[in-house]
């Protein structure tokens, strides 16, 4: 990957300034109807609560238990750009009688925050006098969650859009929305907070007038509000104690596929870095370190996945890489081995080719490499969900595995990427005796060449950054990677 993407790569990202409609091949394009829009309504699922503290004098905590649920159809947003230089665009989603048939009707952009819509809802609290406790600013909502409930019986079975919201800044394409028949906390996970003496409450989340306009929301859709009593009650160690029972894991292996030398399949993931990002100079230790963030993400027409299987009585797994036909498993291939890493923050199972990091000096030669050689690969960020083979909602059904497992499946879904912050020592860039200068930190995706992928002239990515200062006082400047990212200081 470039930091200037091709045109014919990502030119289909283009935006209409005003109304923008599509259509998949051969399905014809419908005129703008706002009746097969979807709007949004919340709905809670008590009206009274009683919540109790220790002291009379402690904040309340209060979860009003709102929900934000789709009202005819799927709420879908679709958050892109063609190319870094762009500024994100936001469309909103609708769906025809016919699946194949999409209209998409563009929305103001200052709608779109790194973490989901912008000034989105706001809570209240109001004593039984009706006197205002508290009114919180207005707050964002992410349509996406991690933990959505169904409020239907004949919505989907599984919602598929992504956990979160986060948009990278290296990333190209998002999805934000709610399935029909599913609902997202209003709030997310955050709870209301207020202090007051002990009574009765009244706790309201309201969403803001331009969404009610925008969405065309119902105005008794648009507010929901609960009753809460707040009682204080000394609590003894033996109350009882919320908790949550984790879920039991349920590995299983693949059912047995042929082991080939040479996967015979188009389907193959394709492994791109992104530019590293965060980069600046700290002193610690007696050590001068150049720590960063760098990235490398799946496209191609298959996810990534690596699997181990451990030799008995060894502190290693044997590696394999498994290639798909959509879901269908029809091979694997020897990529390498796993290694179990012990320090402290990991101690879990890494696999031993995934990435590199080099500092390169200003002739492109190697000058510093980081000790990080292993990783535990998981889908972290969402980078480009535009992508035809891309999955929303991934199952995060990587396992970095503890010391005596078995087996061990890490995977990456097309459109996501793993990021690893290297802030470390061994992993940060030791540039104790480098002399001030230019140099470029060099992120390359499958150094080895282990995995088999699509492409490799994308595997590699420089980011540029010039060193200064004196010793135990080191500074770096980074020039922009492209004329939007103003983090550049150079």
């Amino acid at each position: 990957m470039t930091g200037k993407l091709g045109a014919g790569r990502r030119g289909g990202l283009a935006l209409a300034a005003a109304m923008l409609i599509t259509a998949l091949p051969g399905a014809p394009a419908r005129a703008v109807d706002q009746s097969d829009t979807a709007s949004l309504r919340l709905v809670q699922t008590r009206t009274e609560q009683t919540v109790n503290r220790r002291s009379a004098d402690a904040r309340v905590w209060v979860d009003p238990q709102v929900w934000v649920t789709p009202v005819n159809g799927t709420f879908d947003l679709r958050v892109r750009r063609a190319d870094y230089d762009d500024p994100f665009q936001i469309v909103q989603a609708s769906y025809t009688g016919r699946s194949d048939v999409i209209q998409e009707r563009a929305l103001p952009s200052d709608l779109i925050t790194r973490h989901g819509l912008a000034r989105f809802a706001r809570v209240t609290v109001r004593n039984a006098a009706g006197e205002l406790v508290k009114r919180s600013p207005l707050l964002t909502f992410c349509p996406n969650s991690y933990e959505p409930h169904r409020s239907a019986p004949d919505g989907p079975n599984n919602p598929r859009f992504p956990q979160d919201c986060r948009l990278h800044r290296f990333g190209l394409s998002q999805v934000w929305g709610i399935d029909d028949g599913w609902a997202t906390q209003a709030l997310g996970y955050d709870s209301v907070r207020f202090r007051g003496p002990d009574g009765r409450y009244t706790v309201t989340v309201s969403i803001a007038r331009r969404y009610v306009d925008l969405f065309h929301i119902a105005p008794e859709d648009a507010k929901a509000s609960v009753n809460v009593t707040v009682r204080t009650r000394s609590t003894s160690s033996g109350s009882a104690a919320f908790s949550q029972a984790a879920d039991e894991e349920r590995l299983s292996r693949h059912p047995a596929v042929r082991t080939v030398k040479s996967p015979n399949t188009r389907n193959l993931p394709d492994l791109a870095s992104l530019p590293a990002w965060g980069i600046r100079a700290v002193h610690t230790r007696g050590r001068d370190l150049l720590r960063f963030s760098a990235n490398v993400w799946v496209g191609g027409t298959s996810r990534l996945d690596v699997e181990g299987f451990r030799q008995q009585g060894e502190d290693v797994m044997d590696a394999y890489q498994y290639f798909y036909r959509g879901d269908e498993v029809v091979a694997r291939a020897r990529v390498g081995t796993m290694n179990f890493h012990r320090q402290r923050g990991h101690n879990h199972w890494h696999f031993t080719d995934f990435a590199r990091y080099r500092l390169l000096d200003s002739s492109r030669s190697a000058s510093v490499r980081s000790h990080k050689q292993s990783f535990c690969i998981v889908p972290t960020d969402s980078i480009d969900l535009a992508l035809p083979d891309a999955e929303w909602r991934p199952g995060y059904d990587s396992r970095c595995g503890w010391e005596d497992a078995l087996w061990v499946r890490q995977a990456i879904p097309v459109g996501w990427g793993d990021t690893y912050y290297q802030g470390v020592a061994g992993q940060a860039f030791n540039i104790t005796n480098v002399p001030n200068g230019t140099y470029y930190v060099e992120v390359t995706a499958n150094p080895g060449k282990r995995l088999f992928e699509t492409d490799t002239s994308n595997n590699t990515t420089l980011r540029k950054v010039v060193l200064k200062g004196r010793p135990g006082a080191r500074t770096v400047c980074v020039p922009r990677y492209t004329t939007d990212l103003s983090r550049g200081n150079c």
